[in-house]
């Protein structure tokens, strides 16, 4: 099942923006479904220089290492939407 999670939250509050990766990465990827993280909002400031390596919320794993784990995982059902989403781009060399 896909389950979708809003990280809405900026980096002046950590914590607040890691619990969502945490419920999708420890929960719902450990149980089998295919968590989907959306990044909006305040959130986006997350996508931007080296803002995920400095996130540490408090009393949750390291942000860098949430995002990290799905990628080390590299199940079937992870890469899949991966897959998908080569496939509408469009070709460079043609």
């Amino acid at each position: 099942m896909q389950i979708l999670f809003n990280v809405l939250t900026g980096t002046k509050d950590a914590t607040r923006a890691s619990l969502p990766l945490h419920l999708a990465v420890n929960g719902s990827l450990e149980v089998g479904d295919q968590p989907v993280v959306l990044l909006a909002g305040d959130g986006t400031e997350y996508l931007v220089g080296d803002a995920i390596d400095h996130a540490e919320g408090v009393g949750l794993p390291a942000f860098r290492d949430l995002v990290a784990k799905p990628i080390s995982r590299r199940s079937a059902a992870a890469t899949r939407p991966l897959l998908r989403q080569r496939e509408c781009l469009p070709n460079p060399t043609a």
